[in-house]
Order: C-alpha cells, then structure tokens, then sequence
C-alpha cells in the first residue's frame, strides 16, 4: 500500500517535473498539429497525433527531472519512470496518459506486458507505483498529477486502480 502522503522534497521535485512538461508543451505543442498534417496518412486515426502528444511530454518529463535532480529511466516499451528513494524505499512514478470521465474518476489503461521497475534484465519492484499521470485535450495539457497505484483491473486492456490524486501545478 502507498503512503498516505508523499514527502514534501519528493513533491517539490515533481512540481518543477511538471512544470518543466507543461512548458515543453505549451511551447513546442502546436507542432503537433503541423506535423500531422504533412500527410494525409497521419490524419487517418488520431494515433500519430496520440504519439507525437505523448513524445512531447515525456521529453518535459525527462527535462523537468533533470533540472529538479529526479531520478529517470527510459524504460522498456517506451515507458519513462521517475524514481525516487525514500528511506530505505523505493517510489516509481510511471509517465502515463490518462483521461476523465463523465464521472470525475480518472482512468489509465495498462495491459498485462507492462515492464514497471525493469531494468537491464534485474527487477527493480518498487515499493510504491505510482503514476505521474497527464490529460491532454486538443487545446494542450489541461491536468498533470500523481497517483498511487493501488492494482489494476483484469483484461487487455486492464485499467488502473489509483489513490487519491495529487494535482500538480
């Protein structure tokens, strides 16, 4: 189970994450749509468009955690983790897309070949998953926050089931 809060140097570090991603993307983000529109291929599905989103905000991420001293790892499947150890234990805060629902309630899709906390062959599980999780609209980033990962719904794809949210600003 995930603490109940995170301490206040971790929260601090993934406040400049996070403003360091909105900036990539308020800044680069309209090349998005420039970009997709170079081929009428890319305009088919909004997969390219998905990806580029995603691309983008994982270079802030990566970014942003180099400026505030994070811990990263481009992981397998293209995933990035932010890793922290906090007395003697191990947070994972996996960059993952997310989307609101009609209800408020948060949803993140996973499947069941997520590589969370693999490293080179040796298994890094983490003590606490947690999602450093973004919503992206056609405007640009409308929300980032982190979430513990409390375990994930069975089916391909599975959906993720979070604690509490902690926005970020």
């Amino acid at each position: 189970m995930a603490m109940s809060h995170l301490p206040e140097r971790v929260l601090a570090q993934l406040h400049i994450v996070a403003h360091e991603a909105a900036e990539v993307f308020g800044e680069r983000g309209y090349r998005i749509d420039a970009a997709v529109q170079l081929d009428s291929s890319f305009c088919v599905s909004s997969r390219p468009k998905s990806a580029l989103t995603r691309s983008l905000v994982d270079e802030g991420v990566r970014i942003g955690a180099s400026r505030a001293g994070v811990d990263f790892l481009d992981a397998r499947g293209g995933a990035v983790d932010l890793r922290f150890e906090v007395g003697g234990r191990y947070l994972v805060f996996r960059v993952k897309r997310a989307r609101r629902l009609q209800s408020g309630e948060v949803d993140i899709l996973t499947n069941a070949g997520s590589t969370w906390g693999i490293e080179d062959d040796i298994a890094i599980i983490p003590d606490e998953p947690w999602v450093f999780a973004f919503i992206a609209s056609e405007d640009g980033l409308i929300e980032l926050f982190v979430a513990p990962v409390y375990g994930a719904t069975e089916g391909s794809p599975g959906h993720l089931i979070l604690g509490p949210e902690i926005r970020l600003e």
